[in-house]
């Protein structure tokens, strides 16, 4: 050993030695925000150790390869194409030797959809208010046509962005024995929905 040298049987070369070489798994980036289509993505892992990709069920449409590795690697991230009506998240761990890194991922929807449910009411003898459920990855707004009579529907709300329940209410001042009919139009994202809205006369 030249003068000067480090003692490697030293306790802090030893100390030094074991901090270089400390155990660590590090992912990135450790988020994604991704659209709604899908799309392979790439996540970088700085590691010193052997590690295993977990995927919890609830991301079932996120898949990682290499699903295992040591060290220094770059995973593939793959998602399936969002068809729900909403953004969903989800995640997956890198874990080894007692220590776990994450990846979170926010998926858009790929596409407008607007559903309404159902497409035809019938006002009986003492019913007021009817709901529709409204299914929406959009903003969407109403128009109401009268076929008979005008003025005897209402809508709460009249409009709105995402999912919604929208009451329609028929006014207490609608004649007594009379037969109504109206069309109600749900419209957002170039898509219109039609609910059939009828007013029993009996």
């Amino acid at each position: 050993m030249t003068a000067g040298s480090p003692d490697p049987t030293s306790e802090g070369y030893m100390n030094s030695y074991t901090y270089n070489y400390k155990k660590s798994i590090l992912l990135s980036p450790d988020a994604l925000s991704l659209s709604g289509s899908g799309s392979l993505n790439s996540v970088g892992v700085t590691s010193t150790i052997n590690w295993v990709v977990e995927i919890p069920p609830a991301s079932s449409w996120v898949s990682v390869s290499p699903a295992s590795g040591f060290g220094d690697q770059t995973l593939t991230v793959t998602v399936s194409q969002n068809t729900t009506s909403s953004t969903r998240t989800g995640n997956f761990l890198v874990k080894g030797d007692g220590l776990q890194s994450t990846v979170n991922i926010t998926q858009n929807t790929d596409s407008p959809i607007l559903t309404v449910t159902p497409t035809s009411l019938t006002f009986g003898s003492g019913t007021s208010g009817l709901p529709v459920t409204i299914q929406s990855n959009v903003s969407w707004s109403t128009q109401i046509t009268y076929w008979s009579g005008s003025g005897w529907l209402m809508l709460q709300p009249a409009s709105g962005t995402g999912d919604f329940t929208m009451n329609i209410v028929k006014s207490q001042s609608t004649p007594l024995g009379q037969q109504l009919h109206a069309e109600v139009r749900v419209v957002g994202g170039g898509i219109t929905r039609y609910i059939s809205v009828t007013v029993d006369g009996n």
